[in-house]
């Protein structure tokens, strides 16, 4: 991750480098040419003000990273892992052994151990700055991977300043126990925060070389195996990044008779990653341990009793409701890039039925009835079933599915560019979805509590991105009009996220 961070680093640099080139020549153009060299002396100024827009956009975003990260969270938390493993060394001798007891006997996350162990024995400001450079780039590698498969419709630094600030504010509305627990625990970082920034930046290469045929360069490929080995080590991202693999590698072999030898050498560190998690001799000595300690009930239950408890608990309140604010954001995206396709009465309402449902749960949310029946009280529930006396979530079941195909179905009904870009949109949501209901067949599902939908939640933020990135067909991004709302709404959501982190 180190060396990631490095490389992002001196990218930035010979951006700087560039923009300043151009301003050099952009000058000795105006010294040296005539009226007839206009034309282009007006685009080398429009070049450099794109240039310097993007990074503009990244400093500012660095700074708001460096403020949530470094401006708060000033001690370890005494109730939590955190000081267990800021001694880890010392008793085990070297972060290796660390990694090596805990692979064998509690915990298959080798290369999170190794890490954490390493960070954690150092003072507490490596974390800080480490978390700080990791959540920026996880922000920019998101919204580069939408970016990357848009590049065809609006390649300009603009566009990529606007989507980078838009997918920020995505994760600014985010419920602020997953930012505490995900992003915020020194703990929960190395877990979920590092292993989805390893994601990201792993989908994002992989998206660029097949979609865009930039092939991978050497230094990047060196770069990509520590971030693949990363993105394979904790259990969501593993099963999210080799079927993303999986799929588009044979979807361009096939169709394309295409591929990018440094993607599928990838792809061998990717399983090879993955392998040794879900064959680690720790998986079933921690499966007895939290089946004991979290949830008794576990091995007397069937296994479609846990699909259809974890299905509402995980998906319906978890990757649906809980993050409700994002599902209006969502629904009001598909209602308004098909209102420009369509202009259909029923389909407007069908595509603003998501937004209502979450509105249903924002107004209901203390009534009683409501809550434990149509929206689903997941707290109550949880707390039920371990105590075996539980009752069928059938009413939430049936309103949450049938949501969950109606946005579904705008997916699928939007007029995309290509088929590609379609189908990922929907695996986006999918994997999403997907991520978050495999937990149910765990012991920890209601022990993990709110981080295990940092993932989930990620991949529902790029099925957004991609919506969002339709809906600027029909926008004159370069208004006044819409610079002023855009402007508002990163505003208040930058408040929304200080206002959660710091309180």
């Amino acid at each position: 991750m180190g060396m990631i961070i490095c490389i992002e680093f001196l990218h930035m640099v010979h951006m700087v480098k560039h923009y300043m080139y151009l301003k050099c020549v952009n000058n000795i153009i105006k010294y040296n040419m005539g009226d007839n060299m206009r034309f282009l002396d007006k685009r080398l100024t429009e070049i450099s003000k794109n240039k310097s827009i993007i990074l503009y956009a990244y400093c500012f975003l660095f700074i708001i990273c460096f403020l949530l990260i470094v401006g708060q969270n000033f001690r370890l938390d005494p109730w939590t892992d955190d000081v267990y493993h800021k001694e880890v060394v010392k008793k085990f001798g070297s972060s290796l052994n660390f990694m090596l007891d805990q692979y064998k006997n509690w915990n298959s996350r080798y290369f999170t151990s190794f890490i954490m162990a390493y960070v954690m024995d150092k003072n507490i400001w490596l974390w800080r700055i480490l978390n700080t450079f990791v959540l920026f780039l996880f922000f920019i590698y998101m919204s580069k991977s939408v970016y990357a498969l848009h590049k065809y419709m609006q390649s300009s630094f603009y566009v990529l300043s606007i989507i980078t600030l838009f997918m920020f504010c995505i994760f600014c509305i985010m419920p602020s126990p997953i930012w505490h627990s995900s992003i915020t625990w020194v703990t929960g970082s190395f877990n979920y925060l590092w292993a989805g920034c390893a994601l990201s930046i792993s989908l994002y290469y992989l998206f660029n070389s097949l979609f865009n045929k930039e092939k991978i360069k050497l230094y990047q490929f060196i770069m990509l195996i520590p971030a693949a080995l990363f993105a394979c080590n904790t259990e969501q991202t593993a099963l999210i990044c080799i079927t993303m693999y999986t799929i588009l590698i044979l979807y361009f072999i096939l169709k394309e008779k295409y591929f990018d030898k440094y993607i599928l050498i990838l792809y061998l560190f990717i399983i090879t990653s993955t392998l040794i998690i879900f064959l680690s001799p720790a998986l079933p000595l921690r499966y007895a341990q939290e089946v004991k300690t979290w949830y008794p009930m576990f091995n007397d239950i069937s296994l479609v009793q846990k699909a259809v408890y974890g299905y509402a608990y995980t998906v319906i309140y978890g990757f649906l409701l809980y993050n409700y604010l994002n599902t209006i954001l969502l629904s009001v995206l598909l209602f308004a890039v098909l209102k420009k396709q369509y202009n259909n009465k029923i389909l407007n309402i069908i595509s603003l039925l998501p937004a209502l449902y979450s509105l249903m749960y924002y107004i209901g949310i203390n009534n009683k009835w409501i809550y434990s029946h149509l929206l689903y009280n997941a707290d109550a529930f949880s707390k039920s079933i371990i105590l075996n006396n539980y009752s069928e979530p059938f009413i939430s079941l049936i309103t949450g599915t049938l949501i969950i195909v109606i946005i579904i179905y705008c997916i699928f009904k939007i007029k995309w560019q290509n088929t590609e870009l379609k189908y990922l949109t929907f695996l986006f949501f999918a994997a999403g979805l997907m991520s978050a209901f495999i937990l149910s067949f765990s012991p920890t599902i209601y022990a993990s509590k709110d981080r295990i939908w940092f993932i989930p939640f990620s991949m529902y933020a790029l099925s957004i991105g991609m919506i969002f990135m339709e809906n600027l067909k029909y926008i004159d991004i370069y208004s006044k009009k819409y610079v002023i709302i855009y402007l508002l709404l990163c505003i208040c959501c930058i408040l929304s996220i200080f206002f959660k982190v710091y309180r």
